[in-house]
This record gives structure tokens, C-alpha cells and sequence, in this order.
């Protein structure tokens, strides 16, 4: 479908200045790695580390609290959340500006967690497949916006390539350090343990970007 898409996009082609050309003729760190991207990237590989918990040990979670059965659609519900809710969540960050989605996204993703630690029934772990959705799946897409509308134009695919360098190490790291920790603490309180990550990354995004949004936006609507 995306190809499709493209065939009919309208991309305008970018005019690059001699200085932005000859940046494209060398070799170091800035070449490889958007500068403006690296703060919000950084959080993301937190962010994907949190969901690697997910990923990667919900299923051993599942057979362990006797939930199999209730777990083979967890992330259909999961991606059925997300589905129905991103729209909105881009209309919203939009319109009001970054903090109106993403506060709540890590919220949610947290109260996700503390669920799906918490997860007697299956209602329970659906429900969390839910929120996580939700706070997790919108926090990709916001926080890439965020980026890209932080860095400069010609360096948008660097970017891009920056964050999903973070969230792909994220997710890749945080199997072998969960894991090394989890015979301690347990599926449940390693579930606490990620929610409690994310509630910290709350603090991180207002001292990293939050804070500066409202003049953000103002200097957008003039």
C-alpha cells in the first residue's frame, strides 16, 4: 500500500546549498548521526527497551500465570488499539502541539506495565495490550515528529535513520539486560521495574523538550 501511495506522492525536491552539498562528501560522527535528533532518540531507546519486556518475555509471562490462551490475541488487541487511536493522536499533536499527546502516551504505556504485572484475569493482560498500544505505539510516531521538526531540512533522513537507530537498540539491548536481572526480580516486578522507568522518562521529556514546547507552537501558528 505504501508503494502505491508514492506513486502519486508530490515530494518537492530538495535545494541543498554548496555548503549542505559538501557535507554530503565527508565522513564524520554528524554524517552518520543528527546532532538536534540525539535527545529525543535518546529516550526512545529507553522507550524501546521498556517494550522489549514485552516483546521478548510477555509470552514465558503468559505461561507461567496459566493466560496462554488470552495472550494469543495480545497483540492483535495491541495493534487494534494502536490503529484506531493514532489518527487522532496526530490530529491532536497537530493542532495543540507536542505535550498534549505525549504526556499521556507515556502514561499510558506505564499504566500498561503496571497492569501487565498485575494481570490476574485476562481482561486485565488485554487490557494492558491495550494501553500499551496506545502509550507505546503513538510515542514512536510522536516522538519522531518531534525530530524531524527539530532538525534541519536537509538532514530530515538523518534524522529519521538516528531515532530508529535508538529505538532498534533499545529493543535489541534490553532482552540481554532484562534477562540477566529477571531471575531476581521476577516477571511481575520486572514489569514494575519498566513502568518505573517510564514514569522517571516523564521528568527526562519535560527537562529535554516538554518544557519548550509552548513557544514552540506560537512560533508555528505565526
Amino acid at each position: 500500500m505504501s508503494l502505491i501511495v508514492l506513486l502519486f506522492a508530490k515530494i518537492p525536491e530538495a535545494q541543498l546549498t554548496k555548503a549542505q552539498l559538501a557535507e554530503t562528501k565527508r565522513f564524520k560522527f554528524q554524517d552518520f548521526f543528527e546532532k538536534s535528533a540525539l535527545p529525543i532518540s535518546a529516550m526512545m531507546f529507553v522507550m524501546g527497551f521498556a517494550f522489549s519486556s514485552v516483546l521478548t518475555f510477555s509470552n514465558a509471562y503468559a505461561i507461567e500465570i496459566n493466560m496462554e490462551s488470552a495472550f494469543s490475541i495480545f497483540f492483535i488487541v495491541y495493534a487494534g488499539f494502536l490503529l484506531a487511536s493514532r489518527p487522532f493522536a496526530g490530529k491532536l499533536l497537530d493542532s495543540k502541539g507536542d505535550n498534549i499527546v505525549i504526556y499521556p502516551a507515556l502514561i499510558l504505556f506505564a499504566v500498561g506495565l503496571v497492569s501487565l504485572s498485575q494481570s490476574y484475569t485476562s481482561f486485565i493482560l488485554l487490557f494492558a495490550a491495550g494501553l500499551i498500544g496506545i502509550g507505546f505505539g503513538n510515542l514512536i510516531s510522536s516522538f519522531q515528529a518531534v525530530v524531524v521538526n527539530k532538525s534541519p531540512r536537509h538532514r530530515i533522513g538523518l534524522a529519521t535513520s538516528t531515532f530508529f537507530i535508538a529505538m532498534d537498540a533499545g529493543v535489541g539491548v534490553g532482552p540481554i539486560v532484562i534477562g540477566a536481572i529477571l531471575p531476581a526480580l521476577g516477571y511481575r516486578n520486572m514489569y514494575l521495574t519498566m513502568a518505573i522507568v517510564i514514569v522517571a522518562m516523564i521528568v527526562v521529556y519535560y527537562l529535554v523538550h516538554g518544557r519548550k514546547v509552548s513557544g514552540d507552537v506560537e512560533v508555528a501558528v505565526r
